[in-house]
């Protein structure tokens, strides 16, 4: 029998069976076909009227190794609900439940026992094919990145720039978004790589430290505190203070919070000033309003040309900003993202603009 027949005859089997029998009967035909079996188990799914949805089944598997929906919702950067929705779409598909509640976990019935190797299975065989499609495919020219805000504003443009003199034929496609969106990329492979503010941890997903920076205290250069010597910190009771929610800006901004409420300084009165980025806060306190705590690299230009200036705040702990790069660990070895570590870690080296002295 020819391997067309084979295909022809496991697509009428196919269509002759519900969802959760498509999936335990494709089960031997992928380990002896590999990666071809894919084809016929989608093409078979669409004969009987079945859509296996790839994101159910992640949710599945996943909800299987954490037994837990709030865990499941953090890995896959997804919220309870949506865990919840795709559990129950997969099970009106399969026509079986196949996990049920004990307490605060959730264990799987017998049927979902018996259903997880092949989602698992099948969740591997599709990334099998789309490493052998992008291995034998046509070579890629072009490099996908997202970036978060401000990594995305002061950091990226130099490495793209470098990437642009090294490789001049090299098409980039740059991302912004906030940094669960940005993960949520690479995760779902929509990006090559990323530079992200917050260390996100996930089995699939390698994390690496691209540079540090220090958050410093700044103020326009006519702002009364920018003629003092040493800024404490009720000198700030009497000034407006920049203040970011926890998630909008980066991680360090969670420690700075915390300084500021030991210093006896709070979000709450008519002295804060709400903002959502780097750049609209320089944009507040470079009109004379206020002061503001900014990594260092967002405001060396404006410190350079004088605009803005560093305050003396000798209680202020040192607070480090981070600026990690993430991408598939399956994809560790690609030669695009060995171009990219490279070059990146070599534009950040470069040595740092300074801040001017204090007279």
């Amino acid at each position: 029998m020819t391997n067309s027949q084979i295909h022809t005859q496991h697509k009428i089997l196919l269509s002759q069976c519900d969802l959760f029998e498509c999936v335990i009967a494709t089960h031997q035909y992928v380990k002896g076909k590999g990666g071809a079996a894919l084809p016929v188990l989608l093409a078979g799914c669409r004969a009987a009227g079945l859509y296996m949805d790839v994101d159910q089944l992640k949710t599945f598997v996943t909800l299987a190794k954490t037994r837990n929906i709030s865990r499941t919702a953090t890995l896959l950067f997804l919220s309870q609900p949506a865990v919840t929705n795709r559990l129950h779409a997969l099970e009106r598909e399969l026509g079986y439940v196949l996990a049920e509640h004990a307490g605060k976990e959730m264990h799987l019935t017998d049927k979902g026992e018996i259903f997880l190797p092949y989602a698992t299975q099948v969740l591997s065989t599709m990334e099998e094919v789309m490493s052998v499609l992008r291995a034998n495919g046509k070579p890629r020219d072009d490099l996908r990145v997202a970036a978060s805000p401000l990594p995305s504003t002061y950091i990226l443009p130099r490495i793209v720039q470098a990437h642009k003199l090294q490789y001049p034929d090299l098409c980039i496609d740059v991302h912004t978004n906030h940094q669960r969106e940005v993960f949520s990329l690479v995760l779902d492979n929509e990006v090559d790589v990323a530079l992200v503010g917050v260390k996100f941890r996930h089995p699939s997903i390698e994390t690496l430290t691209l540079c540090e920076d220090t958050v410093c205290l700044v103020a326009g250069c006519h702002h009364e505190l920018a003629r003092k010597l040493v800024v404490r910190p009720s000198d700030l009771r009497n000034t407006s203070v920049l203040w970011f929610d926890r998630d909008a800006v980066a991680s360090y901004w969670r420690d700075m919070e915390d300084t500021l409420l030991k210093s006896g300084l709070d979000d709450k009165g008519a002295h804060v000033i709400r903002v959502d980025s780097c750049e609209a806060a320089k944009s507040v306190i470079g009109s004379g309003c206020g002061v503001a705590f900014l990594p260092a690299m967002a405001i060396a230009q404006e410190v350079q040309n004088g605009s803005l200036v560093m305050l003396n705040a000798p209680w202020l702990p040192v607070i480090p900003y981070h600026v990690f790069v993430v991408y598939k660990k399956v994809k560790q070895n690609a030669s695009p993202i060995k171009e990219f570590l490279e070059l990146s870690q070599a534009v950040v080296s470069l040595p740092a603009i300074l801040p001017r002295d204090r007279v």
